[in-house]
């Protein structure tokens, strides 16, 4: 109960608005409405977020636990994205 807290802290915090459904949709390979742990699988980042964002322990990420989860996994990628950005810009001088 503790890591999904901390999922909707940090969503609410730090990312506002809501996931775009296209993106749940892409992840949704066989379009059942919910993210398995196979399909969860092609991102190593939701991959290791799954059982704290698989909130109801059904094995399947509906919309509502992805868009969590994917805040979570944006917001830690964008310091990594900036650093990226500083030293690209850096070298390039």
């Amino acid at each position: 109960m503790k890591h999904i807290v901390s999922l909707a802290i940090l969503s609410v915090l730090f990312l506002p608005g809501c996931v775009s459904s296209g993106k749940f949709k892409n992840m949704d390979d066989d379009s059942s409405g919910g993210i398995s742990r196979q399909e969860a699988s092609h991102s190593q980042a939701l991959a290791d977020l799954f059982n704290s964002a698989d909130e109801n322990n059904d094995g399947v990420l509906d919309e509502e636990e992805y868009a969590l989860v994917y805040q979570v996994i944006s917001k830690n990628r964008a310091p990594t994205q900036q650093r990226r950005k500083m030293m690209t810009e850096k070298g390039g001088r």
